[in-house]
């Protein structure tokens, strides 16, 4: 009798893992976006496939990123790791060779992982991500993110049975701002509301509603990948990430330690784990986001990473996740800004320090040359 328990018990534990399939994973990025703007965070810009996706998963009111420049922003999310960690403390440069990235954790779980759109991120050992890319020219005309070749590698995987990551990083809304014409009709020049501390002119008025615009298009690029998932039937078995990385190419947000340079929008949807349309408090940072997927796709975070995973947040099992936030900038690498500007800030739910450690410096970047980057021209 006991024989036939054993066999009875080992056959039911089969059926068990095998209906404990890893999750997919959809990570969707913007580039020089204030998350204040976004509708779905109470801004100005249109967001109405970002708004269903908050009804059906979790908006994070507190998430951070450490370095408001995109390549150290992205070295972040890939490795775990501040910038200070990893060798990607300045923009337009790479990591330490010896560093490991979200390829190395996920892949021998059996996932394929791919990188879809901008990259900012080497070297290629660090990084080894398929490079789902197809369609070439298209890129020129329209998003960023190859949509051919997205949907190419979500078809090859559900028809292989594969686990994916696919992470598709937008250049929107990134100067120039040339993408979301056919957008700027829903923004009335004359009723936009500016910052406290722009100059209110008709110039500025016009290259707000071009950035607001390209948010737009952002927005419909959420919709075309979330539209793949569901035509491929692996909506339900994917956790879908979007986040706004740092802030916008106004003054004061993006190459400053400001919240308006560190502060993000992050909308998490995974169907069966997270409560839909719930809210958090939680402080979380851009270095918890590999830890996180490693963690969810059913392995034990990676150690001696700075990152911690939030997947207990994600699942409802706790409310808070970490006491301090860290902010690193250090001017270098900018196009047409100084040679060192080292700005530092730590963070908790109430307060916030930001240390000049060269006061005497001064501050320029490419904003100055506004004309050259922002596609007035034509507009």
């Amino acid at each position: 009798m006991l024989k036939y328990l054993w066999f009875i018990g080992l056959f039911l534990f089969q059926i068990c893992s095998a209906g404990q399939v890893k999750p997919n994973i959809l990570y969707i990025m913007a580039d020089d976006c204030t998350h204040l703007d976004l509708g779905t965070y109470g801004g100005q810009a249109f967001t109405p496939n970002l708004d269903q996706l908050a009804s059906e998963g979790m908006k994070f009111e507190r998430c951070f990123q450490t370095a408001p420049m995109c390549s150290p922003t992205r070295h972040t999310v890939y490795t775990g790791l501040y910038p200070v960690k990893s060798g990607a403390y300045t923009n337009h440069t790479f990591a330490y060779d010896d560093v490991k990235s979200i390829v190395h954790y996920l892949k021998p779980l059996g996932y394929r992982v791919a990188l879809n759109g901008k990259s900012h991120v080497g070297p290629k050992e660090v990084f080894p991500f398929e490079r789902a890319v197809i369609s070439g020219e298209e890129r020129k005309t329209s998003s960023m993110i190859d949509m051919v070749a997205a949907e190419e590698f979500i078809r090859e995987c559900t028809e292989d049975n594969q686990p994916f990551a696919l992470f598709a990083c937008s250049n929107e809304p990134h100067t120039p701002w040339s993408k979301g014409e056919k957008f700027r009709s829903k923004y009335d020049l004359s009723t936009l509301k500016l910052r406290p501390y722009m100059v209110d002119s008709e110039l500025t008025r016009e290259y707000f509603r071009n950035y607001l615009a390209e948010i737009s298009f952002f927005d419909e690029e959420i919709g075309t990948l979330l539209a793949m998932l569901e035509k491929h039937g692996v909506s339900d078995n994917t956790l879908v990430m979007v986040v706004s990385e740092q802030g916008n190419n106004f003054p004061f947000a993006k190459w400053s330690c400001y919240d308006a340079g560190l502060q993000s929008g992050m909308v998490i949807r995974w169907p069966g784990q997270i409560t839909a349309g719930s809210i958090t408090d939680a402080m979380v940072e851009y270095v918890d986001i590999c830890p996180t997927f490693v963690e969810a796709a059913g392995s034990e975070p990676p150690s001696g990473i700075d990152g911690k995973s939030f997947l207990s947040v994600l699942k409802g099992e706790s409310q808070s996740h970490k006491q301090y936030v860290f902010g690193l900038q250090t001017s270098r690498g900018i196009f047409s800004g100084p040679k060192s500007y080292p700005i530092r800030s730590i963070r908790n739910e109430k307060y916030k320090l930001i240390l000049n450690l060269d006061p005497e410096a001064e501050f320029f970047n490419s904003i100055e040359r506004l004309d050259e980057v922002s596609g007035r021209s034509g507009a």
